[in-house]
C-alpha cells in the first residue's frame, strides 16, 4: 500500500525537475528524509503507483514543496506530462504524518461554551472548507455553523471534552 502525500504542480526549470506540493497534515523534513532515504516515489498513472527513482537529492523549495528530479523525465517538455499526478510513498513512510500536529477534527464530540452564551451544543462535524473552515454543532433539534477562527477560541480542556469560545455578538443567531 501506498501513502498519497501530494501533487506535482508544476514544472522547475527545462531539465525536468517538477515540484510537489505536499498536503498539510505531512512533515515535509520527513517526507524530504523518505524520498532521499528510499530514492523514490511514486507516481499515480491510471490509479496504477508507477515508481520514478530520484537522480537528485530532493529540496525544500518553500514548507509545502519539494523540488524533485526524476529517472526519464529529463526535459521540460516530458515534465509537463505529470504535471498535476498525485505522488505516492511506500507505506515504510508512515511516520511521516505530524502525528503531534493538531487537527480541528480531534475536536468532534466537544461541546462547545462560549463566554457569553453559555453551552451552545456538541460538534458533530468538521467542514475543512478552504480559507473558510466551520464546526458543524448540535444545538437541541438544529445544526449551527461555526467558523473556526484562533482568534475566537479561548480554551480546548481535552480532559473535559470542552471547547470554550467566545463568538463576536450575533454569530449564533445567523444560524437560527
Amino acid at each position: 500500500m501506498k501513502i498519497d502525500i501530494g501533487s506535482i504542480i508544476k514544472t522547475h526549470g527545462y531539465e525536468g525537475g517538477v515540484v510537489l506540493n505536499i498536503e498539510s497534515n505531512f512533515n515535509i523534513e520527513l517526507i524530504e528524509d523518505c524520498i532521499n532515504k528510499k530514492g523514490l516515489v511514486f507516481i499515480d498513472i491510471d490509479g496504477i503507483p508507477v515508481p520514478f527513482f530520484i537522480t537528485e537529492k530532493v529540496k525544500v523549495l518553500n514548507n509545502k514543496s519539494i523540488l524533485l528530479y526524476l529517472e526519464n523525465i529529463e526535459d521540460e517538455i516530458k515534465a509537463k506530462k505529470i504535471v498535476n499526478y498525485r505522488i505516492m510513498l511506500e507505506e515504510s513512510c508512515n511516520e511521516l504524518s505530524n502525528e503531534n500536529e493538531f487537527s480541528f477534527e480531534q475536536l468532534i464530540k466537544y461541546s462547545v461554551f462560549d463566554v457569553n452564551l453559555g453551552l451552545i451544543g456538541k460538534i458533530i462535524d468538521f467542514m475543512d472548507i478552504p480559507s473558510n473552515p466551520l464546526f458543524v454543532v448540535k444545538k437541541e433539534n438544529e445544526e449551527i455553523l461555526i467558523p473556526i477562527n484562533k482568534n475566537f477560541i479561548i480554551e480546548i480542556d481535552d480532559k473535559l471534552k470542552e471547547l470554550k469560545i467566545e463568538l463576536p455578538e450575533g454569530l449564533v443567531d445567523i444560524n437560527s
